[in-house]
């Protein structure tokens, strides 16, 4: 017969609760008793239940600590997509300035990069943040006609050819 006094049940039970992988039959052969000496043990006192409460409590806390991580990562993403959107703003300004200094290949090429660069803030910060892609548009009744003269004139502007100067 198996004698009780040869398991060390502070370390056996460390090693159980340790190791999802540790079963009563592996301490068994550790300790050279049965497996039923173990099983019995551990019924008494509550290993399995306590091993089930140790392993919920670390998943937990592993969840929680995933939970912190990805927080930090989704914030730092919006302070570059936001970023993104004042160097596209600042581009915006830059393209007016040189639009209005009559430089409407430069100032085109710039107002594309702006629009670009705005786009893409925007679109990340919104993915971020579980929004739509677009947001929905209001319902009105009186929705005024934009007026885009000015754009057809700038367009205009903007395609003529320069006449050959000999």
């Amino acid at each position: 017969m198996y004698m009780m006094s040869s398991v060390n049940w502070v370390e056996a039970k460390r090693f159980y609760m340790a190791d999802s992988r540790q079963s009563y039959q592996k301490l068994a052969i550790t300790y050279g008793v049965s497996k039923s000496t173990i099983q019995k043990y551990a019924t008494r006192h509550g290993w399995a239940k306590e091993r089930e409460q140790y392993r919920d409590e670390a998943t937990k806390n592993f969840m929680r600590t995933r939970q912190y991580d990805i927080d930090d990562i989704n914030s730092q993403h919006i302070k570059i997509y936001r970023t993104m959107q004042i160097i596209g703003y600042n581009l915006l300004v830059r393209a007016t300035k040189e639009i209005s200094l009559g430089n409407l290949k430069n100032g085109a090429s710039i107002l594309k990069c702006a629009s670009n660069v705005i786009g893409h803030g925007i679109k990340g910060e919104r993915k971020i943040l579980g929004l739509s892609k677009r947001p929905k548009k209001a319902k009105t009744n009186t929705q005024k006609e934009k007026d885009i003269t000015p754009w057809l004139d700038l367009f205009e502007q903007f395609n003529k050819k320069p006449k050959n100067q000999s």
